[in-house]
């Protein structure tokens, strides 16, 4: 469960102007987290994508590539702006989203990352602990340094924001998120 947010309520009655006791209810509401009971059991066929097993596959590599663990927030459309705001630093950086197999965005959407097994992309993002950018704050803009010397670089948090993606790759997010074929027919 998360915190979402906490309300405070006045009530008119009891509010009054110079220094008169106010009446003040404070409710905090916890709502579920969503979406980590979503599964890879569509009924429909998903594209099957060349997957790295092994970790090493990335020390021989000569690309760039920036990865994350989309695991702050498992619902559709917190992962659709963690993905979109991901992929549009990874173009600008020049350099290949990495997304794990288990990602569930691939239910409905043929996404153009390199795709990794569970395990490889924690080792990679164990590989890059000490210079992961990590950002905690839900909904704001953060500015994202440049990455640090290597090919690998991670990036980790809500993204939730379309300043990372809009104006520049727009374009590119909604090519990225055209429903597959076999969901348009759902």
């Amino acid at each position: 469960m998360i915190l979402l947010t906490k309300l405070t309520m006045l009530s008119s009655e009891s509010v009054s102007i110079r220094g008169a006791r106010k009446n003040v209810l404070s409710q905090t509401k916890v709502f579920p987290q969503g979406g980590g009971d979503v599964t890879l059991d569509q009924p429909w066929q998903i594209p099957q994508p060349k997957v790295i097993y092994d970790v090493s596959y990335f020390d021989n590599s000569q690309q760039n590539y920036l990865v994350s663990n989309f695991s702050y927030s498992k619902g559709l459309g917190n992962l659709m702006f963690q993905y979109a705001s991901l992929k549009a630093i990874a173009t600008m950086r020049n350099a290949s989203l990495v997304v794990p197999l288990s990602n569930t965005l691939r239910r409905a959407f043929e996404l153009d990352a390199t795709f990794v097994s569970d395990k490889v992309a924690d080792q990679l993002l164990e590989k890059t602990a000490n210079v992961t950018f990590e950002t905690n704050t839900c909904c704001s803009f953060v500015k994202i340094p440049a990455p640090p010397d290597g090919r690998i670089s991670a990036i980790v948090g809500y993204m939730q924001n379309p300043l990372y993606f809009t104006p520049d790759s727009e374009a590119l997010v909604r090519k990225e998120f055209t429903f597959l074929d076999e969901v348009q027919k759902q």
